[in-house]
């Protein structure tokens, strides 16, 4: 399995943001990179609203390019 990225909202649906975390979990277990951002004030599609207001959860495409480069991805 390739290094993941995973990203979900506090308020996301249940089966997102704890099965993103259980996921997390199996890929830490197997000892493969895994990143995971859960976003405290975020719900369902955060950072997609064209209305939606400056958050730490509307950049999350920055902590994603971080992410590529720390990982070796960008190379």
């Amino acid at each position: 399995m390739p290094p993941v990225f995973l990203a979900a909202g506090y308020n996301d649906r249940p089966d997102i943001a704890e099965g993103l975390a259980a996921l997390y979990l199996k890929y830490k277990a197997a000892k493969i990179p895994a990143d995971l951002h859960i976003f405290a004030n975020a719900g369902h599609g955060f950072g997609y609203r064209h209305d939606a207001k400056a958050s730490a959860a509307g950049r999350w495409p920055e902590r994603f390019e971080e992410w590529l480069d720390d990982s070796g991805l960008l190379k």
